[in-house]
């Protein structure tokens, strides 16, 4: 078999998924083979937080591509095999097995995995991590049986099981060692409005505290925190941010990459015919080095990844505008744009309290912004910052005031 032509994508998820129909459309006809850990074909893992802890079992789909888009685009799949090593050198992929699989150009979209809890007893049976679809269906089923729910950070992951949690009846703790929420946003407004509709929500905040230690026997049955006080509890979550997977390629020496993988704009690590994409990839930007978490920049990654690895990026370049969103106790959080920027904050004023909207500008225009529910609006902020040509504040202004009238 001629191995010449064939691109192996490693990783089954998001990006990868979206790198393999991305090759096709964009004229791959070589052999193209998708490998991923997991027995189950890529699927999204936003609604695991979400939809899937709140919506009956078998009603979300979560399928990245139609089942059967991986024949219909001759894309091999190779499901529930462990990668052990991308061997560049010999440009191979290794796999715990011991087989390997010969390669042209390698993408490397193997994600991230949870941070572990560095405390003795975060192995115990109701403490929790949410990664994957079996964790969301281990947590769906733990939200049922217990009561009292300690979620110990407090960033996107965190919040969303609390909002969860908290519609479905438990009495919900986040804890996080930060004196605020989403401590990684530059944003102090927001923390603040998070905090604000999580109280308002009946959630108990532990905001610059820490876990010392567990208490109990095959079961967590009380935390002792860093302020001295104890906790009963009978179920935690823990999300307390990620580790990329990219061990499985080394350097020139030898040395895993266990920090992630540097790549350019079209996904080209060092490594020769070796790209990247997803939670796995590192970008340089001017504020330093980035690891880019969320759903739209996986995907925006793995079209310029695709476009790379054809040798035709250069031809289509495509602006992008960052995007994320949370679904909080069924309204949208949203941010777009540069928000973490030097720029003048401009609260907008809204009808009721609930409401939040915060344009980060410059000369009045807007470059990035931070929205709740105002989901029509966000929409046109981001197209117009991806085309370049950014909305002005006056602007933002009267599309809330119309918006409000209307509602």
């Amino acid at each position: 078999m001629d191995f010449s032509s064939q691109f192996v994508v490693v990783g089954g998820g998001l990006a990868g998924a979206v790198a393999c129909k991305a090759l096709r459309d964009g004229g791959f006809k070589g052999q193209l083979h998708l490998v991923g850990d997991e027995g189950v074909l890529p699927y999204e893992r936003p609604p695991l937080s979400k939809d899937v802890l709140l919506k009956e079992a078998g009603s979300v789909s979560c399928d990245v591509l139609p089942q059967t888009a991986y024949k219909d685009l001759s894309i091999d799949t190779t499901l529930g095999a462990k990668v052990e090593l991308v061997d560049w050198a010999r440009k191979e992929v290794v796999f715990h097995s011991g087989a390997r699989l010969p390669y042209e150009k390698v993408l490397i979209s193997t994600g991230s995995r949870p941070r572990r809890l560095p405390i003795f007893g975060e192995g115990l049976k109701n403490v929790l991590y949410l990664r994957d679809i079996q964790d969301a269906y281990a947590i769906k089923a733990a939200l049922t049986r217990y009561k009292n729910i300690l979620i110990v950070g407090g960033g996107w992951i965190g919040l969303e099981v609390a909002a969860a949690a908290r519609i479905l009846g438990l009495d919900v703790t986040v804890l996080d060692v930060s004196e605020r929420l989403c401590n990684r946003i530059n944003c102090s407004d927001l923390s603040a409005f998070l905090r604000d509709l999580h109280l308002g929500k009946g959630v108990h905040l532990k905001l610059g505290c820490s876990v010392s230690s567990f208490d109990g026997d095959s079961a967590v049955e009380r935390v002792r925190l860093s302020d001295g006080s104890l906790l009963a509890v009978d179920l935690i979550v823990v999300g307390i941010g990620s580790v990329p997977n990219s061990e499985i390629v080394a350097d020139a020496d030898g040395n895993p990459l266990s920090n992630g993988l540097l790549v350019d704009e079209w996904g080209r690590t060092d490594l020769p015919d070796v790209f990247a994409a997803g939670d796995v990839s590192v970008i340089k930007t001017l504020g330093g080095r980035v690891r880019f978490e969320s759903w739209d920049s996986a995907r925006h990654q793995a079209q310029m990844a695709a476009n790379g690895m054809l040798d035709d990026g250069k031809e289509n370049i495509t602006p992008y505008a960052p995007w994320f969103w949370s679904t909080q106790y069924g309204n949208m959080v949203q941010m777009v744009g540069d928000i973490n920027g030097d720029y003048e904050v401009c609260p907008i004023q809204t009808r009721n309290d609930e409401d939040m909207f915060l344009a980060f500008c410059r000369d009045e225009m807007i470059y990035g912004a931070i929205s709740y529910k105002f989901e029509p609006i966000m929409a046109r902020i981001k197209r117009q910052i991806k085309n370049g040509k950014p909305m002005s504040l006056k602007s933002a202004r009267d599309l809330i005031l119309a918006q409000q009238k209307r509602s």
